[in-house]
């Protein structure tokens, strides 16, 4: 384990960034073991990245007028089926957790 350094004032972005870079081993410790704990941020780009690592196929049947409304809606927004199915899933989801969150607090 990386010992956390102490984080300077910094007096320019370049000064900053040279920083950030140098401790960029650091850094990616923080973020994974903060992935592992749940701590990350659901739209965050970390975030994004580490599901992409691990993400797993769903087969799920649908009648040809549920494919057929998807690829409509898909093709009106400029986007594949598959990426526009996968959109309305997230949005659902995202429904689902709020309204559970609503109903328990």
């Amino acid at each position: 384990m990386i010992e956390k350094p102490s984080i300077p004032n910094f007096s320019s972005e370049a000064e900053e960034a040279d920083w950030w870079y140098a401790n960029r081993e650091w850094l990616t410790q923080e973020f994974l073991q903060a992935a592992k704990e749940g701590r990350l941020k659901k739209g965050s780009t970390v975030m994004e990245r580490l599901r992409a690592r691990q993400s797993t196929s769903l087969t799920v049947p649908l009648s040809s007028d549920e494919f057929a409304k998807i690829h409509d809606l898909a093709q009106r927004r400029g986007m594949e089926d598959a990426m526009y199915a996968r959109d309305l899933l997230h949005k659902a989801l995202d429904r689902e957790e709020e309204q559970e969150r609503r109903e328990a607090g």
